[in-house]
Protein backbone atom coordinates (compact mmCIF):
# COMPACT_ATOMS: atom_id res chain seq x y z
CA UNK A 1 0.00 0.00 0.00
CA UNK A 2 1.45 3.36 -1.02
CA UNK A 3 1.09 6.80 1.00
CA UNK A 4 -1.25 7.66 -1.48
CA UNK A 5 -3.49 4.54 -0.75
CA UNK A 6 -3.32 5.04 2.92
CA UNK A 7 -4.48 8.45 2.41
CA UNK A 8 -7.91 7.77 0.43
CA UNK A 9 -8.31 5.26 3.26
CA UNK A 10 -8.21 7.93 5.77
CA UNK A 11 -5.19 7.27 7.22
CA UNK A 12 -2.28 9.62 8.17
CA UNK A 13 1.07 9.47 6.36
CA UNK A 14 3.26 8.60 9.27
CA UNK A 15 0.54 6.03 11.01
CA UNK A 16 -1.55 3.76 10.26
CA UNK A 17 -3.89 1.95 13.18
CA UNK A 18 -5.59 -1.56 13.25
CA UNK A 19 -9.20 -1.43 13.60
CA UNK A 20 -10.17 -4.18 16.74
CA UNK A 21 -6.62 -3.39 17.89
CA UNK A 22 -6.36 -0.51 19.93
CA UNK A 23 -2.36 -0.57 20.20
CA UNK A 24 -1.47 -2.20 17.38
CA UNK A 25 0.02 0.55 14.64
CA UNK A 26 2.19 0.85 11.41
CA UNK A 27 4.72 3.76 12.28
CA UNK A 28 6.56 5.42 9.77
CA UNK A 29 10.73 5.38 10.63
CA UNK A 30 12.23 7.57 7.78
CA UNK A 31 12.73 7.36 4.10
CA UNK A 32 10.87 3.85 2.91
CA UNK A 33 11.00 2.59 6.88
CA UNK A 34 7.81 1.48 9.19
CA UNK A 35 8.08 -0.38 12.09
CA UNK A 36 5.01 -2.83 13.62
CA UNK A 37 4.64 -1.34 17.29
CA UNK A 38 2.04 -1.86 20.11
CA UNK A 39 2.88 -0.35 23.57
CA UNK A 40 6.24 0.63 23.16
CA UNK A 41 6.90 -2.52 21.85
CA UNK A 42 8.60 -3.37 17.55
CA UNK A 43 7.30 -6.70 16.04
CA UNK A 44 10.64 -8.52 14.74
CA UNK A 45 10.80 -10.21 12.18
CA UNK A 46 10.61 -13.45 13.56
CA UNK A 47 7.13 -12.51 15.04
CA UNK A 48 8.66 -11.57 18.52
CA UNK A 49 7.98 -8.38 20.26
CA UNK A 50 11.14 -6.07 21.05
CA UNK A 51 10.88 -3.12 23.62
CA UNK A 52 12.37 -0.14 21.14
CA UNK A 53 15.59 0.86 22.31
CA UNK A 54 16.66 4.94 22.58
CA UNK A 55 17.60 5.88 19.07
CA UNK A 56 21.04 5.95 19.90
CA UNK A 57 21.27 2.22 21.61
CA UNK A 58 19.61 0.76 18.16
CA UNK A 59 22.31 -1.36 15.89
CA UNK A 60 22.08 -1.79 12.32
CA UNK A 61 21.26 -5.59 13.45
CA UNK A 62 17.91 -4.47 15.80
CA UNK A 63 16.96 -2.04 12.97
CA UNK A 64 17.57 -4.52 10.15
CA UNK A 65 15.24 -6.99 12.10
CA UNK A 66 12.42 -4.46 13.13
CA UNK A 67 12.17 -1.87 10.18
CA UNK A 68 10.59 -3.04 7.29
CA UNK A 69 8.86 -1.75 3.85
CA UNK A 70 5.54 -0.88 3.75
CA UNK A 71 4.24 -4.02 2.08
CA UNK A 72 6.64 -6.15 4.93
CA UNK A 73 5.09 -4.26 7.59
CA UNK A 74 1.52 -4.61 6.83
CA UNK A 75 2.20 -8.58 6.23
CA UNK A 76 3.60 -9.23 9.13
CA UNK A 77 1.17 -6.99 11.28
CA UNK A 78 -1.41 -9.24 9.84
CA UNK A 79 -0.02 -12.16 10.48
CA UNK A 80 0.27 -11.33 14.37
CA UNK A 81 -3.40 -10.58 14.26
CA UNK A 82 -4.30 -13.55 12.61
CA UNK A 83 -2.13 -15.73 14.97
CA UNK A 84 -3.33 -14.14 17.87
CA UNK A 85 -6.99 -14.25 16.86
CA UNK A 86 -6.58 -18.09 16.88
CA UNK A 87 -5.11 -18.16 20.20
Amino acid sequence: MTNEEMQEAGCSAAEYRFKGDRDLRLSWRGEETWAVTSAGACLSRDGTWDYEPHSSSRTEEWLNEHRFTLDEAFRLARGWINDSSAS
